[in-house]
């Protein structure tokens, strides 16, 4: 569970990269619309990273009929919470396994990015450099100079810079420095770092790298003598291996260039073939950051003022379980999708706890009477019981309550409405202070036991908990549709 966030990230990445390098494949590569290029494929990359984190939703709600609720018996309760040791399991471990595998090839990977630049500039401390206009000519005997990287120009000193090979090679790599084609490359090393699973980052990283390339030659090429500059570039001897975050003149696709400086100047339907781009982008938002609640919803027929409370926070933790989760974690989150989700249903919820804070039951109790709240709902997550063979949902109920008999109502309807996601639930009369304070009917609900994988998974899956905290607040407009008719 450690990993499934992660890996619906990756998964949700990967496909919206591959749509987007699949257009570019199909209308842009090799296309002589160099600039356009390079902003698609840096706007690629970024958007195939943002766009699963983005989160849309569009609310069709329509109306049935409540369900009908019988009271349920309220069963003596005793005991306090406890906390759960934190659990370890084989699954836990498996988890952490592949976490540190994969921060460890991303380690790997960035620790290669960073040799590369330290080679970089250890070439360039122990070489004469010259401040030019706009950049630093670095004079080496190193053999895979020329390159460039950020405002450094290294330089051959076998190569004429007065000729007019060198001219041409010289107004190449200032092209790169002018352009900042390095902070592209280094852009996507990191991104290549951090999603290395990604194929298709490896793939943007090296069309954009050959983009870098057919903009320096079409900037080199001044007097349009395309032909000098191709024989140029087949006289060069070139080798294989070069630091890939520079800007090597003789290590590049050399096919690809020519073809670039021979073909014509204008693409055809060059528009259009921006254009297409809309569609790629809207239909990867439809398919990972837009979705279409269509759930039945039954509105109360007045506006309920629910005072809604996320157990513990601050300095209490409360209940403890496998992998470090904490109770007062999964309560928030229970807490901040009812109130998403609450204008729907006719519900206004105020929340007595919005962030990890230290409040007592007192202060509690106190910011839902001064609400003049309708109802109060605490929510909590269950402690391991070992004695106890129950495994549902805990409705707490207090008899010392001036609310006790409506307090049943309102946990019975909540009760019948978690029955229709196949929970069991059971309504207990326990001595808690924020209920026997309360100036309204209230209820504490344990959303579950923390050891329990399927109760866990239930919070932490964003479609299981839109059902969950919808039953509760399903269970919330029942009550109030019964007490008004």
């Amino acid at each position: 569970m450690l990993l499934t966030p992660a890996i619906a990230f990756l998964f949700k990445s990967f496909v919206c990269s591959a749509l987007m390098l699949g257009y570019y494949w199909l209308f842009l590569r090799n296309r002589r619309m160099h600039v356009y290029n390079r902003i698609y494929l840096l706007a690629a990359t970024v958007l195939s990273i943002l766009i699963p984190l983005l989160h849309f939703e569009w609310h069709a709600p329509s109306q049935q009929v409540p369900a009908a609720f019988k009271l349920l018996q309220v069963l003596p309760g005793n005991g306090t919470e406890q906390e759960v040791a934190q659990a370890s399991s084989w699954l836990a471990y498996k988890d952490l396994i592949a976490l540190g595998a994969y921060t460890l090839v991303s380690l790997f990977i960035l620790g290669t990015l960073v040799a590369r630049v330290a080679w970089v500039y250890r070439l360039k401390h122990k070489s004469i450099t010259t401040k030019m206009q706009g950049f630093h000519f670095v004079y080496t005997q190193n053999s895979r100079a020329p390159f460039s990287f950020l405002n450094n120009l290294f330089w051959r000193g076998d190569i004429d810079i007065q000729s007019h090979a060198g001219r041409l090679i010289l107004q190449h790599e200032l092209a790169h420095i002018r352009q900042g084609h390095t902070w592209d490359k280094l852009f996507m090393q990191l991104t290549v770092a951090l999603c290395w699973l990604n194929p298709c980052y490896w793939i943007i990283q090296k069309e954009l790298s050959l983009v870098h390339e057919f903009l320096a030659d079409e900037n080199a090429i001044t007097d349009n003598n395309t032909e000098a500059f191709a024989h140029m570039l087949l006289q060069t001897h070139y080798g294989n291996k070069f630091p890939d975050i520079i800007h090597p003149f003789f290590y590049s696709s050399t096919k690809r260039r020519l073809i670039m400086l021979n073909q014509l100047k204008h693409t055809g339907y060059l528009s259009m073939r921006k254009l297409m781009v809309l569609p790629v982008i809207a239909a990867s938002v439809l398919l990972f950051s837009f979705k279409v609640n269509s759930e039945k919803v039954t509105r109360a027929n007045k506006t309920i003022v629910l005072a809604l409370d996320a157990g513990h926070g601050g300095a209490d933790d409360g209940a403890l379980g496998a992998k470090g989760l904490k109770e007062k974690d999964l309560t928030l989150k229970i807490a901040n999708r009812i109130l998403q989700l609450g204008a729907a249903y006719n519900v206004k919820v105020i929340t007595i706890r919005s962030q990890d804070q230290d409040l007592n039951p007192e202060e509690r109790v106190t910011r839902a009477n001064n609400n003049a709240a309708d109802m109060l709902v605490s929510v909590h997550v269950n402690s391991k019981d070992a004695e106890s063979k129950f495994d549902g949902f805990d409705i707490m109920v207090e008899k010392r309550s001036s609310h006790y008999e409506q307090s049943k109502v309102l946990g019975s309807a909540i009760a019948a409405q978690l029955r229709t996601m196949q929970i069991q639930s059971r309504l207990l009369d326990k001595g808690i202070h924020v209920l026997r304070n309360a100036d309204m009917p209230a209820v504490l609900i344990e959303c579950g036991y923390m050891d329990n994988t399927a109760d866990i998974t239930r919070i932490d899956n964003d479609e299981q908990l839109d059902q969950l905290c919808r039953n509760i607040l399903s269970g919330l407009v029942a009550y109030q549709n019964t007490i008004t008719k």
